[in-house]
């Protein structure tokens, strides 16, 4: 399924993320989660990155970058984030199902996922592995791109655990 997604929009979101000042990470629910879990490997990789929701997380502004995920494209709280960031300058990626969705109209960038119009899982699992590989497989191609090892990442793993 992940075949499925678009080598061109991956290119450029690697593109997008290694230009911008800091990442902004943000999802409802279970995207949020795998927003999170790349999130925490971007900042591994020693990028400036941060989760929206979280206490910690500064002001978005020109020159950052807003990565939302939306299986619907139309969830609230991810609507609202995409728009006050545009609206403070920052690009915003959105990897969605739903191309023609707010969320997609709002985006700057738009990474489509090859996801079935009705998930017979158990409440979207597929939608969760397909984010997973995916934020996984971005990794990957950055950290080619940035000459990291894992050993670097090892480096900024978390010791609070």
């Amino acid at each position: 399924m992940c075949a499925r997604i678009q080598e061109e929009e991956l290119r450029e979101l690697v593109d997008l993320i290694l230009k911008a000042n800091r990442v902004f990470l943000a999802g409802a629910g279970r995207s949020g989660l795998m927003a999170q879990a790349f999130g925490m490997r971007l900042a591994q990789m020693g990028l400036p990155t941060h989760i929206v929701g979280d206490v910690t997380t500064p002001k978005i502004k020109a020159g950052d970058l807003l990565i939302v995920s939306s299986v619907s494209g139309e969830t609230p709280g991810a609507v609202l984030w995409a728009k006050l960031a545009s609206e403070a300058g920052a690009a915003v990626t959105v990897a969605t199902s739903r191309r023609d969705s707010p969320l997609g109209a709002l985006s700057s960038h738009l990474v489509q996922l090859p996801l079935p119009e009705r998930d017979e899982t158990t409440l979207g699992t597929t939608m969760e592995l397909v984010l997973h590989l995916l934020w996984d497989g971005l990794c990957c191609t950055l950290m080619d791109r940035l000459g990291t090892e894992e050993e670097d990442l090892l480096s900024n793993h978390a010791n609070l655990e």
